[in-house]
């Protein structure tokens, strides 16, 4: 049941999900600027704060590996450097613990990521070896599958080897789809192309998406510290992105995009976006543009059922890259978009990226969801959005890289 599909024809709630990825680049970047007056708070607050400023000192090369970007690094050889803090953060949820388990974290609060100090750190090292070396040389029993840390520890420092008793009864659990070719069940899913015609209709049918050419969105986010923050987005086109967050301590985090380039600007400035940062937010951007595009999506594959909270849904795959997969829950009933999983394949561990969509609302003739939540392992965000405005003139001024602060002018001394 594959079907390949124009970029017109897949669902407006991608723009969401844009959307919250990008706000989880502010929220993140946010924390880690916050790292150092809250040592300790946050998972992996002061080592990212650290692994960031190396990040944006290697702009020149898109995704260099971690060992030419940070010092000390033994076993994880290769592995791109923008997926060491999400490895890390794998690892620390893995076992149920935060950075400084393994790290040490000096007086002054951050974490010594060089520091080889703490016999946990060496474990660690010896427990990836393992890891590594059972998923290479078990390659065919495991048949696409990973042994990950969480594979035995389960959120525990000391693996687990005994079931639960008394044995639960076995159940679906997210992202695990009832396989096609078991039962009576399988007889009845629907094509996939059935399930993504079913979606378009539900969500306003192609006339009304035709017609949306730029989205005005305002809203505040949530995390799970309970700190609300206000935001607002703009795209237009498929090169043309603006979001804008304001700062926990004040002043406003900015990036936009446009056929020239990317940027950013926090309180402290404003700085050209690295070459990595320019490829994720051209992914957002295209996300939003899916819509206008005549493309052909990569294909999708139905691959079972499976249950979103309480409701029943049709599970479809896509493999855009061979790192990475997609799975999209529609609503069996509604045909709405209830969840959207992305796997990214790593050396390491399959790092889990999820998006959750309700309280779909009328915006112009197109349902769109009012309500988003991001999570992965480390974090999760929750979007409430208030106010949606759809074809809005906006000049395209706005997407620039905005000019340098000017100069403070120096105050003549007194004689």
């Amino acid at each position: 049941m594959v079907f390949r599909m124009t970029l017109q024809r897949i669902k407006l709630s991608v723009l969401i999900a844009t959307l919250v990825l990008s706000l989880g680049f502010f929220i993140t970047n946010m924390k880690i600027r916050s790292a150092s007056a809250r040592a300790g708070n946050n998972h992996d607050a002061a080592l990212s704060f650290e692994m960031t400023a190396m990040q944006q000192g290697a702009q020149q090369q898109a995704d260099p590996p971690v060992e030419q970007v940070q010092k000390n690094i033994k076993v994880l050889n290769g592995l791109p450097v923008s997926q060491l803090i999400p490895v890390m953060n794998f690892m620390a949820s893995s076992l149920g613990v935060r950075c400084d388990y393994c790290h040490v974290r000096g007086q002054d609060g951050h974490l010594q990521p060089d520091s080889d100090a703490k016999p946990t750190k060496q474990t660690a090292r010896g427990m990836i070896q393992m890891v590594l070396n059972i998923n290479r040389t078990n390659a065919a029993a495991l048949q696409g599958a990973t042994v990950t840390c969480y594979t035995c520890h389960r959120g525990q420092t000391a693996p687990q080897n005994l079931p639960t008793l008394p044995i639960a009864t076995a159940t679906r659990g997210p992202g695990g789809a009832a396989p096609v070719g078991v039962g009576a069940a399988a007889a009845a899913l629907p094509t996939a192309e059935q399930i993504l015609e079913k979606y378009i209709t539900a969500i306003g049918g192609r006339p009304a998406i035709a017609k949306v050419q730029t989205i005005l969105m305002k809203g505040t986010t949530e995390g799970q510290g309970g700190r609300q923050m206000p935001f607002e987005i703009t795209l237009k086109s498929p090169e043309n992105l603006l979001t804008s967050m304001a700062a926990p301590q004040g002043g406003t985090f900015s990036r936009g995009l446009n056929p020239s380039g990317g940027w950013m600007r926090g309180p402290r400035g404003a700085r050209a976006a690295s070459a990595s940062d320019l490829v994720q937010m051209k992914r957002q951007a295209q996300a939003f543009w899916v819509l206008k595009l005549s493309e052909p999506f990569p294909k999708m594959t139905v691959v079972g059922r499976d249950r979103v909270g309480d409701r029943d849904a049709f599970v479809l795959e896509s493999t855009p890259s061979e790192n990475m997969k997609q799975l999209f829950y529609f609503d069996a009933e509604t045909g709405l978009l209830l969840r959207e999983l992305i796997i990214t394949k790593t050396m390491l561990a399959p790092l889990p990226e999820q998006f959750d969509f309700g309280d779909y609302r009328d915006v112009d003739g197109v349902k769109l969801p009012f309500m988003l939540r991001y999570s992965n392992v480390d974090d999760s965000t929750q979007l409430s959005i208030t106010e949606v405005k759809s074809n809005v003139p906006v000049d395209d001024s706005i997407f620039k890289m905005p000019p340098p602060a000017p100069a403070a002018t120096p105050t003549p001394s007194r004689p």
